[in-house]
């Protein structure tokens, strides 16, 4: 009798959950008192263990069961949706910290000029990408020691956002999904998913990203589809989603945790990368996508939106992992020429640390730390400069056939090219901006952390 109760799982609220395999206990209990009834027990025990072992496969809807965003997702019973933990999306600052593993988050993609069909599922607006567009490389050094690839798969778009940005919900959050490099699967298993996850806020700035996936208009009706990024200077250009966000720096690194899918059947195993503030965009760009998903929107949905309920965090963690553009390095077959100043000043961070470690019998992480980051964004301003070089080269260029234009449309399209690319040109620079302010100073900020030869490992220094 005693164990009966233990074996009862409780909802929040303190009410016994009642599942096939508490039954199954019961059973076993009840008849388990003779030696005639000594098989059946077995068998009834048996069943349940082999219960529990596809407990997480806690709902008993079917995977096509109705569903929809009335309760935030509360109701969803259906595959691991009401497992209670593993689930997304959380509240991130609510989420323990753990201390990264050396691995670094390379992405490389390169920019979608080509049409992109939107389509409106009746819940979620999605759309499919090439997968030689490119993706995520994970590990310790692109491209020799890498332990996973993912290919990008697809973009959703979610109203209000699911996860939380600077501890708070937004309105719109961008999901860019990718799939084990050589999983083909539509639905692929949860391991093989891995996902960034960018929030967005509106602001005095434009998310030329994100007009792309509206430009044409946005499907408003449940199965229905549009073409996108059709016209230039439209550009699905993924640099801008690892640029300055709202904070006014760009994205040194993500917060990784490991969740499960937003939307039925929610499977735990996804990987989940979260860039942890908000990006801006127009408030008209956030509001058309926020009508469409009203369009679809239950009326005895009380909340207009797309967006799954926060999950409870059960003991997940976080780690910062650290992000690194490659995406002039997607041809992995060959070896680039190093460049001169990321070299010297590579050269240079790792002779400082080097006499550091002389100086010390453990060197300590924050000065580490401080080299390591100068010198990345010292490779970084590099690759920002030729990236500003080459958009601001094509403003000239665009100048030009405006120029040449004859009047009407083709010189209003011609109008339209030069603006976008007046907008992508002003991007780089503020990304220059950023990158040099942190650098400015960044010696003197590093060697104020670097203790005197002289001082003890747990010495006051330490706390200066």
């Amino acid at each position: 009798r005693n164990e009966v109760p233990s074996a009862l799982g409780r909802r929040a609220s303190g009410r016994p959950r009642l599942t096939t395999q508490h039954l199954l206990i019961f059973a076993a209990w009840a008849v388990g008192g003779s030696a005639e009834a000594a098989p059946a027990a077995s068998f009834l025990r048996g069943a349940a263990i082999a219960w529990g072992r596809a407990a997480s496969e806690c709902g008993s809807g079917a995977l096509d069961s109705y569903w929809d965003y009335t309760d935030g997702g509360a109701s969803w019973n259906i595959g691991q949706c009401c497992a209670g933990k593993g689930q997304s999306p959380l509240n991130l600052t609510a989420v323990s910290e753990v201390h990264a593993d050396g691995n670094t988050l390379f992405w490389g993609y390169t920019t979608v000029e080509r049409p992109v069909t939107m389509r409106n599922t009746g819940r979620i607006l999605s759309a499919k990408l090439d997968d030689d567009t490119g993706g995520l490389f994970f590990g310790a050094q692109f491209p020799k020691v890498l332990v996973d690839l993912y290919s990008v798969w697809k973009v959703e778009i979610h109203t209000p956002s699911e996860h939380t940005f600077g501890g708070r919900q937004v309105p719109l959050e961008l999901q860019v999904f990718h799939r084990r490099r050589g999983v083909v699967d539509d639905a692929p298993p949860p391991e093989d998913i891995a996902v960034l996850s960018f929030g967005f806020v509106g602001g005095g700035q434009p998310s030329t990203f994100l007009d792309a996936l509206r430009q044409g208009g946005l499907p408003e009706q449940a199965g229905a589809e549009k073409w996108v990024n059709t016209d230039a200077p439209a550009a699905l250009d993924f640099a801008e989603l690892f640029g300055p966000g709202k904070s006014g720096s760009p994205a040194g690194s993500f917060w990784e945790y490991t969740g499960s899918l937003t939307t039925p059947p929610c499977s735990h195993g996804v990987r989940w990368f979260v860039r942890p503030d908000a990006l801006v965009a127009f408030p008209a760009t956030v509001n058309e996508f926020k009508k469409a998903v009203t369009a679809i929107t239950p009326v005895a949905q009380k909340q207009v939106g797309n967006a799954r309920a926060l999950q409870p965090a059960c003991g997940a963690a976080k780690l910062p992992r650290e992000v690194r553009d490659v995406s002039d390095k997607l041809d992995t077959g060959l070896k680039p020429s190093p460049d001169v100043k990321f070299k010297s000043a590579a050269s240079k961070a790792a002779r400082k640390n080097r006499e550091f470690e002389r100086s010390l019998a453990t060197p300590p992480p924050l000065y580490e730390n401080c080299l390591a980051r100068l010198a990345e964004a010292s490779r970084q301003l590099v690759a920002a400069r030729a990236r500003e070089k080459r958009t601001c080269a094509e403003v000239e260029v665009e100048r030009t056939k405006l120029r040449t234009s004859g009047d009407g449309l083709q010189r209003l399209a011609a109008g339209q090219r030069l603006n976008g690319r007046k907008a992508v040109c002003k991007q780089s620079a503020k990304v220059i901006r950023a990158l040099t302010a942190e650098l400015v100073g960044g010696e003197d900020r590093c060697a104020k952390l670097k203790p005197s030869s002289s001082s003890s490992l747990f010495g006051a220094s330490w706390g200066r």
